[in-house]
């Protein structure tokens, strides 16, 4: 058995993600296959358009074996944070070999090098980091011009001008970090760019969500996705009339930040320097979110950086929330969301092999730890706020977490 693993949102799974998955399990002979997939809420700010059962579901039908949840304390995070998350859940599975992610350079090696420098970085790396920081650029971006700045050439400009790149090289970094034996690899992309709005045979998942949140038409995404994919995406649409959107949140966020003090906003995860006071200010000023992440957003703050402190306020995740996990934590459970007949030799294997507890049957599963009765709190709370943002009668219920199985298909 050899199992390779991919790190996902699948928001939604369409024909590019289909490649990526295909030509991954070809460049590593890879017999199993394994997602860690984000539940509810993004790495860039935002809920995911349909939950997480239906997403898991597309991905199997697709020929994925086993999707396992990333809990949302890492799935909503920094772009580092991300990272750490989903390669320490594949790392305490006990059964991956390889990691394949998509990115525009295609060439592992250079991820390995600049993941190496990431995971043990040189002194002149660290002053030239504090000497950007200290201008004012963010920490990503400042992270980025210091390995410019310590490896001059014009490849290493061109890779951090695309925004796979940037996600591939800290997965390497911390697989590098924890010691892992999980080997690197990558998938060049091909079709439209990760920004692109265009829709074609392969699209970006932007694209896809844009024609969706302007009120596009379903069918004009059947080409651009596969078949069992688009059928599950209709089938959504239709049990539940709408995809969920940042702007379903819209009145109760604004309500949030006109009752927050400048205290309860210096709580929360990504409040640092002060920024506590311009969040304040910002609130009472604006009547909207969209406004509120403009008034805010700076050369430092960018505005995927207030839409993840957003979302924070929003399911009231807090510094005393994030400070172990950010910091020496790790993901306290190995939940699954769907599987194949693969899939459960996987999870047989895991049972055998796995640092952290697996979780098929929510309601059976009794924390070990405060932390992670905490951890799946959060989880829990994203699956309530995703549901009710749908108006689906079935929102009413709550704590679907507790009622929902995972999604079996042979």
């Amino acid at each position: 058995m050899r199992v390779v693993g991919l790190v996902t949102e699948y928001n939604p799974f369409h024909n590019g993600h289909l490649y990526h998955l295909n030509k991954s399990k070809e460049l590593t002979g890879a017999t199993h296959s394994v997602a860690v997939m984000s539940g509810h809420f993004l790495q860039r700010g935002e809920p995911a358009l349909l939950d997480k059962w239906s997403r898991a579901e597309m991905a199997v039908s697709c020929g994925v074996d086993l999707v396992v949840e990333l809990p949302v304390v890492y799935s909503c995070a920094t772009a580092d944070q991300f990272a750490r998350g989903s390669v320490s859940l594949l790392d305490r599975m006990g059964i991956v070999n390889a990691l394949s992610f998509g990115s525009e350079s295609g060439e592992v090696e250079l991820f390995r090098e600049i993941g190496y420098l990431l995971a043990n970085p040189p002194k002149e790396m660290e002053l030239k980091l504090r000497e950007h920081l200290n201008k004012g650029f963010s920490f990503a971006r400042s992270q980025q011009l210091a390995l410019q700045e310590c490896c001059d050439s014009s490849e290493m400009r061109l890779f951090f001008q695309q925004p796979n790149n940037i996600l591939g090289m800290l997965y390497v970094k911390h697989l590098f970090l924890c010691g892992s034996s999980i080997q690197p690899h990558t998938i060049q992309r091909i079709g439209a760019g990760y920004h692109s709005v265009e829709l074609q045979q392969i699209s970006s998942a932007t694209g896809i969500r844009q024609h969706i949140e302007s009120g596009g038409s379903l069918q004009a995404l059947k080409e651009t996705m596969p078949e069992s994919s688009f059928r599950v995406l209709e089938n959504y649409r239709n049990e539940n009339k709408k995809f969920v959107m940042t702007d379903d949140f819209a009145q109760g966020l604004m309500m949030l930040l006109k009752r927050m003090t400048v205290d309860e906003f210096k709580q929360v995860t990504d409040v640092t320097e002060g920024l506590e006071n311009r969040l304040w200010e910002c609130a009472h000023q604006v009547h909207h979110w969209k406004d509120f992440s403009h008034c805010v957003k700076s050369k430092r703050y960018p505005y995927t950086r207030v839409q993840r402190m957003l979302m924070h306020i929003l399911l009231n995740i807090k510094k005393p929330d994030t400070t172990f996990w950010y910091q020496q934590g790790h993901p306290e459970y190995l939940r699954i969301l769907a599987f194949n007949q693969l899939g459960r030799e996987l999870i047989n294997l895991c049972k055998k092999e796995s640092s952290v507890p697996i979780i098929t049957k929510t309601a059976h599963y009794q924390p070990a730890t405060q932390r992670a009765s905490d951890q799946l709190e959060l989880d829990f709370r994203g699956t309530d706020l995703h549901e009710l943002a749908t108006g689906s009668s079935k929102a009413t219920k709550g704590r679907s977490d507790y009622l929902k199985s995972p999604t079996y298909l042979p």
